[in-house]
């Protein structure tokens, strides 16, 4: 809803389901609209905002290195938490759409400052680990702000990996398992999205960068627990992320099969078995029940960025597993017929449900 006649209608149905005893207040109500929609600001805005705060933070990072003060880690630390206490504070006081880009450029470039202060000084990394954790949650509430609150978030997951890291653990049992834990949590905070927005007003705030950044949470990990991965070269088999993101797709199936008005029990009956015979393959590949999981549950409420971004990752993993040497050729072909009867099952009941209307 963008015009003010698609909130009027929307709010004439609201009266006529309920009758005269619905009292709503219209002023307050748009009012709290305009000012999510502001925070919500364009594409376009956005990018400039990070390739701006980018810009910055090699500027300043470049004025460092000519100066020659790399060499003192707690001044750079220092320097880099008064930029973050003031990127915080001139948010909170003033709410510019400048002051925005200034501020998320001076609280990236804070956040650089200070890890690059702790390297420097060699501390050690649970601490480092536990103080931009700290950080971030600090931030998320002291300032709810879109852009701010989606890097605070993209910091807290970073950090959370890197406390893990830093136990130096011989398995990837331990990320895996938090890796699962944003997967139920991306889940939770999807579904419950009615509750959030109509609850508490700081939280509800947060609801849209959090989704955001948990997204792009999902998909790192995503990329990073993958076999024989790009990027690190992982290889193990992932299965506690695998089982859980086809859990939540279980639970998922019944409520799309109910938003697609397919009540008949025959239906049911061959969706679940449609589900299950795709998802098994994806045992040994857990980044395409991930990226499986964000395109469905993505769709089920209506958040067209995440539907995006989950078909890009399901292209992306299932090329990337189908050339990977970890699995052999029968398991890959299983995974990829899998797939494709998936998506051409859903392909179909949602023709038909089109068509029906």
């Amino acid at each position: 809803m963008k015009k003010q006649p698609e909130i009027n209608a929307v709010l004439e149905i609201f009266r006529a389901r309920e009758g005269g005893s619905l009292q709503i207040d219209e002023p307050a109500l748009l009012t709290a609209y305009e000012k999510a929609n502001a925070d919500r600001s364009g594409i376009a805005i956005k990018v400039l905002t990070v390739i701006g705060g980018f810009l910055v933070t090699c500027a300043f990072l470049g004025f460092l290195f000519l100066a020659d003060l790399y060499n003192s880690g707690l001044g750079m630390a220092i320097t880099g938490f008064i930029f973050v206490a003031g990127a915080l504070i001139v948010k909170r006081v003033y709410d510019i759409l400048i002051l925005d880009t200034f501020a998320v450029s001076f609280f990236i470039c804070g956040c650089l400052l200070i890890l690059l202060g702790t390297m420097e000084s060699r501390m050690d990394e649970t601490a480092v680990s536990l103080m931009f954790i700290i950080i971030s949650l600090i931030s998320m509430l002291f300032v709810q702000n879109y852009m701010m609150s989606f890097t605070a978030t993209c910091i807290l997951h970073a950090a959370i990996i890197g406390l893990i890291h830093s136990f130096r653990y011989r398995s990837y049992l331990p990320l895996e398992s938090y890796t699962g834990l944003v997967i139920l949590f991306f889940t939770f905070w999807l579904l419950e999205e009615p509750r959030i927005a109509s609850g508490n007003t700081r939280l509800s705030r947060l609801y849209n960068p959090v989704r955001l950044g948990s997204l792009a949470a999902i998909l790192f990990e995503g990329i990073y627990l993958s076999n024989d991965g790009w990027l690190f070269r992982t290889k193990y088999s992932g299965w506690i992320s695998s089982i859980l993101a086809i859990v939540c797709i279980l639970f998922l199936t019944p409520k799309i099969l109910k938003r697609l008005e397919l009540h008949q029990p025959a239906a049911t009956v061959i969706a679940f078995t449609a589900a299950i015979l795709t998802l098994a393959p994806t045992f040994w590949a857990p980044s395409i029940a991930i990226s499986l999981l964000i395109i469905l549950l993505c769709f089920y409420v209506n958040y067209k960025t995440g539907i995006v971004a989950g078909i890009l990752a399901l292209i992306w993993f299932v090329s990337d597993f189908y050339y990977s040497l970890s699995a052999t050729l029968l398991t890959k072909s299983l995974m990829m017929m899998g797939t494709g009867f998936f998506f051409l099952l859903l392909c179909l009941l949602t023709h038909k449900k089109l068509t029906s209307k």
